[in-house]
């Protein structure tokens, strides 16, 4: 979600904002693995993304991931067409 977020070359406030939240909703990852994430968000450059990195516990994983995917590409109110692309990209690769 944050290449998602980066595609366009930076994070807007309210796309910080939603991903803030998804993070800290990530139950399952443990405070260290979250602060990881919220450090990936200021990195200058993220590496391209790979099969590895697109691929889920379960198909239902997967969509629930594409789900807050479209969330956060709507969150600064418009739906870039870089987003849209990189949506597509990981759907293909899933």
């Amino acid at each position: 979600m944050i290449h998602l977020a980066r595609v366009d070359g930076k994070i807007e406030d309210q796309e910080k904002i939603a991903l803030s939240k998804m993070i800290g909703n990530l139950d399952e990852f443990t405070n260290t693995e979250k602060e990881k994430l919220f450090e990936v968000m200021n990195v200058p450059t993220l590496p391209e993304l790979t099969k590895e990195d697109v691929t889920f516990s379960t198909k239902e994983r997967a969509e629930e991931v594409l789900s807050h995917m479209n969330e956060l590409s709507i969150a600064d109110g418009e739906i870039e067409p870089a987003e849209k692309a990189l949506i597509e990209k990981i759907k293909s690769m899933i």
